[in-house]
């Protein structure tokens, strides 16, 4: 399918700036397998779940008849995250479009295909929060018991108390913030300037959660988790040596590779920008899902 492009002469004065998402799930979780993923390591990591011990009472009845103490083994497990998603945008533009019709090539190409991989890129970790399966049920008149329940489990779990989110779609933030109540904290947007886009989504403080919209979320659903509820991996490919041009690029916090050749036997110029990503449950006991009724 060709391009099309708008030439100077039909672009209005003030231009539209893209529809994009913001970008905020990966913000949230765990990363800390990502440093992993190096040249030679394969496309598989292993990240490390603590054993657990026990704690055990010596008393002076069992010292007296000789009993020994009781010597326990710590077991840990290993969880495999492989980066099983190669996630790419590849267009090519003829030699009129680049000589008659594009005005800016990082505006009018490069902009949309880093926008449309990234956002893929929080999809992959989007599919694990998605496929969870729904613990409790949001009365969107009441939201606040469903809440409630999910902190129950959550502390039921011992799960910590801080880098708590609570993630929810639009429809549910909508709930949220009708609240006659008005129980959100609302949030004072200071922070990382860095990320930007968590802030800007970050609605405000509730029953100890960090509550932020994403539109990543299936409609009606939300789901409130620690950070260490899952893991997410990203990496961009490395320049191969056979391409004419190739470096590093990022969008909304998402690294990814840009590739750009001519393509002589048909007279274009090739523009491909990929990422590889992966993300996986690390610990479900740290996350509850939650679903408006009858959604």
């Amino acid at each position: 399918m060709a391009n099309t492009f708008l030439t100077p002469e039909q672009i209005a004065a003030a231009a539209m700036g893209l529809l994009r998402r913001d970008i905020v799930l990966p913000a949230t979780v765990s990363r800390t397998a990502e440093a992993n993923f190096r040249a030679g390591s394969g496309a598989t990591v292993n990240v490390r779940r603590p054993g657990t011990a026990t704690a055990r009472v010596y008393t002076d009845e069992m010292r007296n008849a000789g009993t020994p103490i009781t010597v326990d083994e710590i077991t840990e497990t290993m969880l495999p995250i492989v980066l099983d998603t190669h996630i790419y945008s590849a267009v090519a533009c003829t030699d009129e479009q680049l000589t008659l019709d594009i005005a800016s090539f990082g505006a009018q190409v490069l902009e949309p295909q880093t926008s449309v991989v990234s956002e893929s890129a929080e999809n992959r970790l989007a599919q694990v929060l998605n496929g969870m399966p729904v613990e409790g049920t949001i009365d969107a008149a009441n939201v606040h018991p469903a809440i409630i329940d999910a902190r129950r489990r959550l502390n039921l779990a011992n799960v910590p108390q801080g880098d708590r989110y609570l993630v929810v779609s639009a429809d549910v933030e909508a709930a949220i913030l009708t609240d006659a109540d008005r129980r959100l904290v609302a949030y004072d947007g200071g922070g990382n300037a860095s990320q930007q886009a968590l802030r800007e989504a970050i609605i405000g403080r509730l029953y100890g959660f960090t509550v932020l919209v994403s539109n990543a979320l299936t409609p009606g659903t939300a789901v409130a988790y620690h950070r260490d509820a899952f893991t997410f991996a990203l990496r961009a490919p490395v320049v191969p040596d056979g391409a004419t041009f190739g470096q590093s690029v990022a969008d909304r916090g998402v690294a990814m590779r840009w590739l750009r050749d001519y393509d002589a036997a048909f007279l274009r110029d090739r523009s491909i920008v990929s990422v590889f990503a992966g993300a996986r449950v690390l610990d479900d006991n740290r996350a509850v899902k939650l679903a408006l009724a009858g959604a």
